[in-house]
Formats: structure tokens, C-alpha cells, sequence
């Protein structure tokens, strides 16, 4: 006796499709982002991730153990810098956004005259 088995399997795998999806989103992303604000953006994440760094390392050796203050704290420091560091940071990445332009260099030897 002959027996005959259909099955729907999918053509395309659905974990690759997500992943297609999600590169498509993080392309979209960066075209939306301008140079500045991406670099403004990573500029007050390194400094922002340095501060909590060292802010750790003191709580860590002052706390001894309470582990709970140590969180509180970070986070505290962590927000302060976000707050205190945003500003700089634009700046910073203005100035460098400036001097990285084609044609700097000749108006800032221009303006010197």
C-alpha cells in the first residue's frame, strides 16, 4: 500500500527573517541620526561609562559589603553625569564635527590673517 505525506514546510527560516527585519530597522536608524547627535550620543556614553567606572571602584572600597548602597550610588552618580556631562559633550562633538569638515583647515588659516 502506498501511502503519500504532504507538509507545508516554511520557506523561509523565521529567525532569519527577524534578523533581516531588525538589520533593516538599525540601517533606518542611522540614516536618521546625524553625524553630530551620533557623536554627541557616544561621546556622553564614554564619558558617562568612565565616571561610573571610577565611581565604582571608590564605593566598592568604601562600602565593604553593602552592596545595596553600592547600587543606589551608582545609579545616582550615573544620572548626575548624564545631567552634568550632556552639554560638554555636544559641545565637543560641535567642535570636532567642525574641524573634521573638508575646508576647515582653510578657514581656520583664513581667519588667522
Amino acid at each position: 500500500m502506498t501511502r503519500f505525506v504532504v507538509s507545508a514546510y516554511p520557506t523561509e527560516h523565521p529567525g532569519l527573517a527577524r534578523l533581516e527585519v531588525a538589520f533593516e530597522r538599525l540601517r533606518d536608524l542611522g540614516q536618521h541620526l546625524s553625524g553630530a547627535q551620533a557623536l554627541a550620543s557616544a561621546l556622553l556614553a564614554g564619558m558617562v561609562a568612565a565616571v561610573l567606572v571610577v565611581a565604582h571602584q571608590v564605593m566598592d572600597s568604601l562600602a565593604e559589603g553593602h552592596l545595596l548602597a553600592i547600587w543606589i550610588g551608582a545609579w545616582l552618580v550615573g544620572f548626575a553625569a548624564l545631567a552634568a556631562l550632556a552639554q560638554p559633550a555636544r559641545q565637543l562633538a560641535a567642535v570636532l564635527r567642525q574641524l573634521t569638515r573638508p575646508g576647515a583647515q582653510r578657514a581656520t588659516g583664513e581667519a588667522a590673517r
